[in-house]
């Protein structure tokens, strides 16, 4: 860990920072991280967000953290924060929109807002740049649904792949339940003798009772 360079740095100031490092050290403290954060470098910054608030309040914290690593993180990442201007967010919106990532965009939009918002609480920044961009696009729920014809050539082709994805793609098929809910099923909600799923409601989107039940569906010949 630099200190600083000789003579803007003076021999007593060198020898305050380096107790200053042995003390974080002796309390178990990363001293080049608390040097990182006070420095206000991106980089830093959203890692403290993703640290003390994200994996804290959120259960998607892992795509916003990639998303604002991708975003944000890799072309400004040693840029301080107090310089982020309007212009850079728009910026990254408009690139994100050219490329088609359009609900992405969006989402990218919340989460810069919401850790902005976060260092604005915190002292980091006056005022967050994010205040007043609207969101780029407007979202169109999906209505798109497969076809008898489709179903007909999906199942055998999902039964040909077989384990994981196959086996993953059927079971979404036949409980239509989505890919994250079927991807994170542990024994302990399976209950083979009677042939039923019981989902956690903190594993189930919207899902207002303390459990949601779906039953496990067979073929004739399973």
């Amino acid at each position: 860990m630099a200190l600083g360079k000789y003579p803007r740095v003076t021999l007593a100031q060198a020898r305050e920072k380096a107790l200053d490092a042995l003390r974080h050290v002796d309390e178990g403290i990363d001293p080049a991280r608390v040097h990182r954060i006070k420095s206000h470098l991106i980089y830093a910054v959203v890692d403290e967000f993703i640290e003390k608030y994200a994996k804290v309040k959120t259960k998607g914290w892992k795509a916003t953290h990639s998303l604002l690593l991708r975003e944000v993180v890799v072309p400004f990442g040693q840029r301080d924060i107090r310089k982020l201007q309007r212009s850079d967010i728009i910026g990254i919106l408009d690139d994100m929109v050219a490329r088609g990532a359009n609900a992405q965009a969006n989402r990218f939009l919340a989460h810069i807002r919401k850790m902005l918002n976060w260092c604005v609480e915190r002292g980091i920044i006056e005022a967050s740049p994010a205040n007043g961009i609207k969101a780029q696009c407007k979202e169109v729920a999906r209505e798109r649904v497969l076809s008898d014809e489709e179903l007909a050539r999906l199942i055998p082709a999902c039964k040909a792949a077989g384990y994981p994805f196959g086996d993953l793609f059927l079971t979404m098929l036949l409980t239509a339940q989505r890919r994250g809910e079927v991807s994170g099923m542990r024994w302990s909600e399976l209950d083979l003798k009677n042939r039923v799923w019981n989902l956690p409601s903190y594993r189930v989107k919207k899902c207002a009772p303390s459990f949601c039940t779906v039953e496990r569906v067979r073929s004739p010949n399973s």
